[in-house]
């Protein structure tokens, strides 16, 4: 099952798990409970991201919407498309799949990316601060 965030359109704070859509509105059913999924909550449309899978380098969840820094300090947002997360940079006019910055380490046996989250969805955040 995808895993969704969105922010709640009465409290303004961000709310995790299922994403459940009307003729009219969204919502994320939050995941409190492994068997089944609490009350649903109302949530500000444009604030939807799916999460990527994939964790920063310091272990935080990787959100469709987020922004990001490489490894050499370029920085773009994270945008769902084709099937694929990619970060397009606001440097210049390309984006690179974001599966390009995971690696797997043999001693350990993890995954992990030097991609560091450094915003959630920042005209959001500026409206909605935390």
């Amino acid at each position: 099952m995808s895993k969704f965030r969105g922010r709640c359109i009465k409290t303004g704070k961000w709310v995790y798990g299922s994403f459940w859509k009307t003729l009219h509105n969204s919502y994320i059913l939050e995941l409190k409970d492994e068997i089944k999924p609490q009350n649903p909550i109302l949530i500000i449309p444009k604030t939807l991201g799916q999460y990527s899978d994939v964790k920063d380098i310091d272990g935080k969840e990787i959100y469709d919407g987020d922004v990001v820094k490489n490894d050499v300090g370029d920085v773009g947002g994270i945008n769902f498309d084709c099937g694929a997360f990619w970060i397009n940079y606001y440097q210049e006019p390309s984006r690179q799949n974001l599966s390009d910055f995971v690696k797997y380490n043999v001693l350990t046996e993890e995954y992990y990316t030097k991609i560091k989250v450094i915003g959630k969805n920042a005209l959001i955040d500026r409206a909605f601060p935390n």
